[in-house]
C-alpha cells in the first residue's frame, strides 16, 4: 500500500490521493510492527530504529503523516526503556 501512494505520489495529480495510501499503509505497518511483543532488547532497538527511518522517510518525502507515527513509535519505546530503568525508584509508580 505505501508503494502504491508513493507512485500516486510521483505521478502528482492535482488531488492528494496519496495521503490516504500513505495513512491507511502506515496504519497497517506500524500497528502491526507495534503490537508485536518482543523480549529481547535487540528487537526493541530494531523497532526503534524503524520509526527513526519513518522520520527521515517523512523528511524525504515531505509527508507529516511518516513523523506522526516515527514520533508516536519514538515515544512509546522511551516509555518502555524509562519504565524499566527506573521501575526500582520510589518515585515511579
Amino acid at each position: 500500500m505505501l508503494l502504491g501512494a508513493y507512485i500516486a505520489d510521483v505521478r502528482g495529480n492535482a488531488e492528494d490521493y496519496a495521503f490516504w495510501g500513505y495513512l491507511f499503509g502506515l496504519i497497517t505497518l506500524w500497528g502491526g510492527l507495534s503490537t508485536m511483543e518482543s523480549h529481547s532488547e535487540f528487537g526493541r532497538f530494531i523497532y526503534c530504529l524503524v520509526n527513526v527511518f519513518l522520520i527521515f522517510c517523512s523528511l524525504a518525502l515531505r509527508r507529516r503523516v511518516f513523523i506522526v507515527f516515527g514520533a508516536l513509535g519514538l515515544l512509546a519505546i522511551l516509555a518502555i526503556w524509562l519504565t524499566a530503568y527506573f521501575r526500582t525508584h520510589f518515585c515511579f509508580p
